[in-house]
């Protein structure tokens, strides 16, 4: 391929790769607080009435930690590995609601938030491997405006995943009238695994296209300007990260 034209396929598959990473797990966001309390409201043992709220907490916390290391890690994995990784542990949280049990969801939300930092430093890193100065605002803009996407299609994903469980769930909705609480939308096993199974089978291909995308940097990139022979190590990182953040 053309050296001047190798970029927007890089571009566009990094735009495809977090496209469809997000379509998988923003769209489940939307549904996730109601989905584990249907699963509480049938088995209370298994997990807490608002596990959606305390999963999120968790993976703020160790996403804000892991963003201390994620650029150390960079340095070791590459920018090409740390967005397979990343992507990687966006699969397996999802794939946790097919075993809905407060151990597996605790967990794989607090490995999330690992996942989602070591993904966005992986994110900028390629970016800048295969954009010039020329071609970085064109870069950026065709690799959001896929990414932007993923809502609109998650939607699609939701509304033909229930349109399919519609008359199950609503047998369901009737047999339990009487013990469920009102205020949230309640959602079946089936109905569980039905749309769960939609959004893994999306952020795998995320994974796939992850495994799949060019390294090789283009000739002049911005990377390239700033490129260090000697990596720094993670103390000297940190201290230089405490050091601009005292001053």
């Amino acid at each position: 391929m053309r050296e001047s034209r190798y970029d927007l396929p890089c571009a566009a598959l990094l735009g495809l790769g977090q496209l469809c990473m997000f379509m998988g797990y923003d769209t489940q966001l939307t549904i996730v607080e109601p989905v584990l309390h249907s699963v509480h409201d049938r088995s209370p043992e298994s997990i807490d009435e608002h596990a959606g709220y305390y999963g999120l907490a968790f993976c703020y916390v160790t996403v804000t930690l892991a963003n201390l290391v994620a650029p150390w890690a960079l340095g070791i994995l590459g920018s090409k590995y740390a967005l397979l990784l990343g992507s990687t542990l966006f699969s397996v949280h999802i794939a946790s609601f097919f075993f809905i049990h407060y151990i597996p969801y605790y967990l794989t939300s607090a490995t999330l938030g690992i996942g989602c930092a070591l993904f966005y430093t992986g994110h900028g890193a390629y970016a800048t491997e295969h954009s010039t100065k020329a071609t970085i605002e064109r870069n950026s803009a065709l690799t959001w405006a896929l990414a932007m996407i993923s809502m609109t299609l998650g939607g699609m994903v939701m509304l033909f995943t229930i349109e399919v469980s519609e008359e199950n769930s609503e047998v369901d909705l009737l047999s339990k009238a009487t013990s469920i609480d009102s205020s949230y939308r309640q959602y079946s096993e089936s109905e569980i695994r039905l749309l769960y199974g939609a959004f893994l089978l999306v952020t795998l291909v995320s994974n796939i296209i992850f495994v799949l995308i060019p390294t090789r940097a283009v000739n002049n990139s911005i990377a390239s300007l700033s490129y260090r022979k000697e990596r720094i190590g993670f103390v000297i990182q940190m201290s230089k990260y405490w050091s601009a953040t005292l001053e």
